[in-house]
């Protein structure tokens, strides 16, 4: 019983989280102010925290935003004086995710409308609305009714309020009333002449991008690929003949023990998809997103992995409390669908010592890359987890329904610990990655491409002559010896790559860029610039059009585009005739101390003190977007050309380049 309140209490402990998350970041206040004896100016203020903003009340509501609306309706007591006005700073810009251009507020904004009385005494009802938005999320649109009492009066200048937050204000009058909520007036000291312009932009020339919808398949793919692994530790295993046959009962009521094995199925799979959704809610998705980037947590992922290498190397397991186990046991032994779904909980706890590894290693890797969002929740861990959980399920139910099967399945054995084994000397290559991302970052200079590769080629030599059988003296398996032989395969033509200073599009993301060596200066990096002001300057000294790459050293999907895409003959022609400014937001080099500012544009104060923090700041001030890759075509008057785009294919990149291109091209006539 004290597990099962301890479910029920992390259950309820996560729907508080979650709608939490729904209280809505706009504070409104609606007053009304005296401009003459019979004309009132009606001012509906909203205060939005949080670095939330909110639509503007004048873009279509067809365009899909959902636009502030203020309705005020009249009477024959009253009438409105002019359109709608506001006081507010508006921000108008081309919002990629509408392919249209919007407008928003931030921090506040006072819409204003006035009425003229035609009577003495008049009540004025109306509504507000509105939605609020970051770069992650919109919150549900949050609105109100609200009603004023007003009257001819000689009090000009005098302020009539009522607070929709305050219900027993509603149609109260107050004579000498309070100011308005005090905003936040702290504003940030950055200074620039950049002031981009969208009016050029051609939004119609750029194909959609499916590339997204790849990256989530690819991350299923390889959560299966994870979970067909997992079945092959011994941990996992042996489970395999043992649950069937309880489910079966040796052919006695055949199709109840199919039901429960599916049941069993379904569980597993409830269990590891919610273990995905768990860390999204845990982190929150922005946050994953900072970790692709962060020293601090590449440095742990590489300390992690090598201990998780250890710990498939037999030097110690890794394993969870058995009490927890012990408890889960007992519960599956309630019998129903409780009983089940408990069985389903105990594999995945004893069997943690095994999968734990590869779990945490799915999970590091989708989290950590660039991905879509649902509200709060990043959808590549969730995806992951579903991959792996169907691949580890999906024997269980097979062997159920068939159990004719089992005979044909493999006997447990040494076998196992070969493959756990190679799973460590996995993880130990694995774990580089991380440390790479550190030494770029931190611009160490280490663990540059000959050395990387270096690694990877003995470990996967390793792998090959252990697979093969050369390091025991028992039997090896001829799947594990094919797979020596091609771990060998691969390992020469890593060999082959490194001393060419060829990409290895396998490690596109893994590996740092080959331009990063030692030796081979002759390697040239994919850009002209990582300073914008000096891709100005170039750009205006060849008359070219500027291609603006948000990157980071930690971006894994930034890694794919150059070694995958931006190779291609056609597309390496056409960057040719751009100025390309490949922008790192990851970059740890502190500003000059008269280059650092403080900036607001988040929402919260920040120190902008390093190279990464001013890129950010730059991306997010001027294009709304914390993403990368990220690309923006623009002249070297600041026009926009066309629609910026993200992580994309070749053909949506390469039409991406040739409209701005054309773009510039028809300007300059």
């Amino acid at each position: 019983m004290r597990i099962l309140r301890f479910l029920l209490s992390a259950l309820f402990l996560y729907v508080g989280v979650v709608f939490a998350q729904f209280e809505s970041p706009i504070k409104w206040t609606v007053s009304a102010k005296l401009i003459e004896s019979d004309i009132y100016e009606i001012n509906v203020s909203a205060k939005i925290g949080g670095g939330y903003s909110i639509y503007s009340h004048d873009i279509s509501p067809d365009i899909g935003p959902v636009p502030t609306t203020i309705e005020i309706k009249e009477t024959d007591g009253f009438k409105k004086e002019g359109a709608l006005s506001f006081d507010g700073k508006k921000e108008v810009f081309f919002d990629p995710i509408w392919e249209t251009k919007v407008a928003k507020f931030k921090k506040e904004v006072t819409f204003k409308q006035r009425v003229k009385l035609l009577k003495d005494e008049v009540t004025i009802k109306g509504y507000y609305e509105a939605q609020a938005c970051n770069d992650q999320m919109c919150f549900p649109p949050d609105g109100d009714d609200f009603e004023l009492k007003l009257k001819k009066s000689t009090l000009i200048g005098q302020n009539l309020n009522t607070s929709s937050t305050d219900s027993s204000l509603l149609g109260q009058q107050i004579v000498v009333a309070e100011e308005l909520i005090p905003m936040d007036t702290s504003d940030d000291n950055y200074q620039s002449d950049i002031v981009f312009n969208w009016d050029k932009a051609n939004v119609n020339c750029v194909q959609t991008s499916e590339a997204d919808k790849s990256g989530i398949a690819w991350i299923f793919v390889l959560g299966f690929l994870g979970g067909l692994i997992a079945l092959l530790t011994p941990c996992v295993f042996p489970m395999i003949p043992l649950t069937v046959s309880y489910f079966t009962k040796g052919g006695k009521d055949k199709k109840k023990g199919i039901q429960q094995a599916a049941l069993y199925g379904i569980s597993i799979i409830l269990i590891y998809v919610l273990l995905g959704l768990s860390i999204t809610l845990l982190f929150g998705a922005d946050a994953l997103n900072v970790m692709s980037t962060s020293v601090f947590f590449n440095l742990l992922f590489f300390v992690i992995f090598v201990i998780f290498a250890l710990s498939f190397f037999g030097l110690f397991e890794i394993t969870l409390p058995s009490s927890w186990a012990n408890k889960t046991d007992q519960l599956s032994n309630k019998g129903g669908m409780l009983g089940i779904f408990f069985m389903a909980f105990t594999l995945a706890l004893v069997s943690f010592s095994c999968t734990g590894p590869i779990i945490g290693s799915l999970l590091v890797q989708a989290a950590t890359d660039i991905g879509p969002s649902l509200g709060i929740f990043k959808v590549k861990p969730i995806i992951g987890m579903l991959g792996f959980s169907v691949a580890l399920a999906l024997p269980f139910t097979l062997f159920a329904l068939f159990p004719q099967w089992l005979k044909g399945l493999p006997k447990s054995g040494g076998w196992l610990s070969k493959v756990k084994v190679i799973l460590g000397l996995l993880e130990l290559a694995f774990a580089f990655k991380f440390l790479s991302v550190v030494d770029l970052t931190q611009g160490w200079g280490v663990l540059r491409w000959e050395l990387f590769m270096g690694i990877w080629i003995v470990i996967f030599m390793i792998i090959g002559f252990y697979g093969m059988g050369l390091f025991s003296k028992e039997k090896t398996p001829i799947a594990i010896r094919l797979f020596g032989v091609a771990s060998i395969l691969f390992a020469l033509y890593m060999f082959k790559n490194t001393v060419s200073y060829q990409p290895v599009h396998v490690l596109s993301g893994l590996a740092p860029t080959t331009h990063y060596n030692f030796f081979n200066q002759e390697v040239k990096a994919p850009y002209n610039t990582t300073d914008f002001n000096e891709a100005l300057k170039m750009a205006k000294k060849e008359n070219k059009p500027i291609l603006i790459d948000f990157s980071g050293y930690g971006c894994v999907n930034c890694r794919e585009m150059e070694e995958k895409v931006w190779i291609k003959d056609d597309i390496q022609a056409l960057m040719g005739d751009f100025i390309i400014a490949s922008l790192y937001v990851d970059d740890r080099t502190p500003l000059p101390v008269e280059e650092q500012y403080q900036s607001s544009v988040t929402g919260k104060l920040k120190n902008i003190k390093t190279i990464g923090n001013k890129w950010t700041d730059f991306e997010i001030r001027n294009f709304q977007k914390a993403s990368q890759p990220y690309y923006v075509i623009v002249d070297q008057n600041l026009n926009i050309l066309n629609t910026p785009i993200g992580y994309s294919d070749e053909n949506v990149f390469r039409s991406f380049l040739q409209c701005g291109l054309n773009e510039f091209n028809n300007l300059k006539k």
